[in-house]
């Protein structure tokens, strides 16, 4: 008999991280409308858990571009010059407009449809044309105007997509301009703000973070530039010898422990919370395999196809989780008219089952858009560098 030497194929770490931090976000905005309010008088140390916050997996996201949008300058896909900066852009523009202007007009079309048989969502905001269309169709030489809130908008998701292109488009010649040694001194500025921040927070109760500062480009601004160091700096010796258990660890207390403020307090949480998570999201990304990238499935079948393997399943989902972040509010918001919110800690198991119930539709919807939109608008010598 001939022994199975079939080795194991590895696994994308990055996607991974894509897959976790895409589904926390999910979870924050269904489970969001699936609780009550009154779980905030639960004393059950578990109720915190309940609807991951959003804002710190967001960051990694942020943080996870800069590292690998940096990779693709440093490994040679693209050239530090005009002709390699234009591709690059070329490549940015394939991976992030079709897909961002695809679920502006999913929304569009949903909203008449629904509209016009009375059946448009109760617990989404109103249509306004002019600030959907001005936050959709934002573009990197059009910042969307603050004063449009493109948080509390019906299509809310695209405001850090907006945010990611500006980043794109200064990537490149933050390279250039500033170098290693300026870009760190630019995250340490970066840091001062944002300990600044936390002590007039902390100390006087102001300023309100939530939606207008959170929302800002000088606000997430670290998480991009602590990616870019990074894929700079890579490997980070100190954190490569790091055991995984210890950096997961680390990870989780500081994403589990944003979330427990931000419970008690979001103003606070958002303060204090880029600093210390900032700190959880370099080791991460800095301890992950970057030698090593998923073959991007080009059918449904390879899609979907079954495994056993949880690490495959949220590697897929991290390899849509564009289509994911953006797609899934129109599609959750519109199931979640049929689930009751829960009122007591009785009813949570029922409240994982209609997450869950909610999260497979979503899932089938959005790999539909990321094989024939998003997957279909790369050009193939540009899919490995623009994958992320």
């Amino acid at each position: 008999m001939i022994a199975n030497t079939q080795v194991p194929r590895p696994i994308d770490h990055f996607q991974v991280m894509r897959g976790v931090a895409c589904l926390m976000v999910v979870f924050n905005h269904l489970g969001g409308l699936l609780l009550d309010a009154s779980p905030t008088g639960w004393n059950d140390w578990y109720v915190p858990l309940l609807m991951p916050t959003g804002f710190q997996w967001v960051w990694l996201f942020l943080a996870l571009s800069g590292f690998l949008l940096t990779k693709a300058f440093t490994q040679g896909r693209f050239e530090l010059n005009r002709a390699g900066i234009a591709s690059f852009y070329v490549a940015r523009a394939k991976r992030l407009f079709p897909l961002l202007w695809s679920a502006a007009i999913l929304w569009a079309v949903l909203f008449f449809a629904l509209q016009s048989l009375g059946l448009w969502p109760t617990r989404l905001p109103s249509w306004e044309w002019e600030r959907e269309l001005s936050i959709a169709f934002a573009l990197p030489w059009l910042p969307y105007s603050p004063g449009a809130n493109p948080i509390s908008s019906v299509n809310s998701p695209v405001w850090s997509a907006i945010i990611e292109i500006h980043y794109c488009v200064l990537m490149p010649l933050l390279l250039i301009w500033l170098g290693k040694r300026r870009l760190f001194w630019a995250l340490v500025a970066w840091v001062l703000i944002m300990s600044w921040l936390f002590i007039s927070v902390f100390l006087r109760g102001r300023p309100t973070i939530f939606p207008g500062i959170y929302g800002a480009h000088i606000y997430n601004a670290g998480f991009f530039l602590a990616g870019m160091i990074v894929s700079l700096h890579s490997p980070l010796t100190m954190f490569k010898r790091a055991s995984w258990p210890f950096v997961l660890l680390i990870t989780a207390a500081a994403m589990i422990g944003a979330q427990y403020i931000a419970f008690y307090n979001i103003n606070i949480a958002l303060g204090v919370s880029p600093i210390f998570v900032l700190l959880a999201v370099c080791m991460l990304i800095a301890k992950a395999d970057d030698s090593y990238q998923s073959p991007l499935p080009g059918t449904f079948s390879q899609l979907c196809a079954v495994t056993l393997s949880p690490l495959s399943w949220l590697e897929r989902i991290g390899i849509m989780s564009y289509s994911v972040y953006l797609l899934h509010k129109p599609i959750g918001y519109i199931l979640l008219q049929k689930f009751d919110a829960i009122n007591s800690a009785a009813q949570v198991p029922k409240y994982a089952i209609e997450l869950i119930l909610i999260s497979i539709p979503i899932l089938l919807v959005c790999s539909i858009f990321y094989l024939h939109v998003e997957n279909r608008f790369r050009r193939k010598s540009f899919r490995v560098a623009a994958d992320t």
